[in-house]
């Protein structure tokens, strides 16, 4: 029984100071470390799949995103394309002139026009400060 206590005294030694591990129990911590990092690859690969089924297409890419327009040369409401920090005129989707504007809508009276100023912004028929980017 001495050998015995002395064995598991070693053991409990050995788990607390990390040091050397021998036979099967050596093989058993290494299948343990070996099944973590294969559910952890796998909970990785399951989180990017999942966000690429949920995503919603044409979210946001490296391109720019899209913005709802009025050409001022073709007199058309368009989607643009706006890069990120860039400013109107956009590229009009339609006759492709540099002289397309985003679309302001007013949350008041509904009146959707385009404006070159892009703070403090009005409505034209009402006079309206509730406006904002009309949605493409």
């Amino acid at each position: 029984m001495r050998v015995r206590r002395d064995l598991l005294e070693l053991d409990s030694r050995l788990r607390r100071q990390g040091e050397l591990r021998v036979g099967a129990y050596a093989r058993r911590a290494a299948r343990r470390r070996l099944a973590r990092a294969a559910a952890g690859v796998a909970l990785i690969l399951v989180a990017l799949a999942l966000y690429g089924i949920l995503r919603p297409p044409g979210a946001r890419n490296a391109q720019g995103f899209l913005v709802a327009a009025r050409c001022a040369a073709c007199g058309n409401d368009v989607l643009a394309r706006s890069g990120f920090g860039q400013t109107p005129p956009l590229v009009c989707s339609a006759c492709g002139a540099v002289a397309a504007h985003p679309l302001w809508v007013c949350r008041a009276c509904g009146e959707r026009f385009t404006t070159e100023a892009l703070e403090d912004v009005v409505c034209p028929r009402c006079g309206g400060k509730r406006v904002g980017f009309e949605k493409p």
